[in-house]
């Protein structure tokens, strides 16, 4: 079975010439860095209902272990792994060890808001499904800033290497309610 799903999303302002999200998959794939078998699900529509249903459709019937949902933070200079999506006083956190994931990366950081719009909205979609169907699958978002950043080279490799280190895991299993509730707890405190 496919053991990746990686996604990434189309353009949304019209002085966009490619999305870097769609950028990386598109470098990473040429290079041969992605890992085996993935699956790509390139250039989804920035739109939660129709990038949601486009993921859950594949994520439903196929039940990859991995999805990497990955999205543009034009803001941002380093790469960042997003921790939890917010719906107002609601949040899920993905049960994927995302400081593990990171470490050692000078040009990668875990992230504790993945924003407010279809980025965050999409994830938080994925991540309330999955738990709501008790699915193997776990899911992690990716924030890529722009492909002219100067770093860019360097978060390319950290990616791959991201990807790597996620293909090679067995996944933990722990419980997503007790894990959004205390990293509530801890945001508010």
């Amino acid at each position: 079975s496919m053991s990746l799903l990686l996604s990434s999303f189309d353009i949304w302002k019209p002085h966009h010439r490619s999305n870097s999200s769609d950028d990386l998959l598109a470098q990473l794939h040429d290079r041969g860095g992605l890992p085996e078998p993935s699956q790509l699900l390139r250039r989804l529509p920035v739109d939660t209902r129709q990038a949601s249903s486009q993921l859950l459709e594949i994520i439903y019937h196929q039940q990859p272990r991995w999805v990497v949902l990955g999205g543009m933070a034009e803001g941002r200079s380093r790469l960042t792994v997003e921790r939890r999506a917010v719906q107002g006083s609601r949040s899920y956190c993905t049960p994927i060890n995302v400081w593990e994931l990171v470490a050692g990366l000078p040009h990668t950081d875990v992230s504790y808001h993945a924003g407010r719009f279809v980025c965050n909205a999409t994830y938080y979609r994925v991540l309330s499904a999955i738990a709501a169907a008790n699915l193997p699958t776990q899911a992690v978002f990716l924030h890529v800033p722009a492909s002219h950043e100067p770093a860019w080279p360097a978060i390319v490799e950290e990616a791959q290497q991201v990807l790597q280190r996620l293909a090679s895991w067995t996944p933990t299993v722990y419980p997503l309610a007790s894990a959004a509730v205390s990293d509530f707890a801890v945001a508010s405190g």
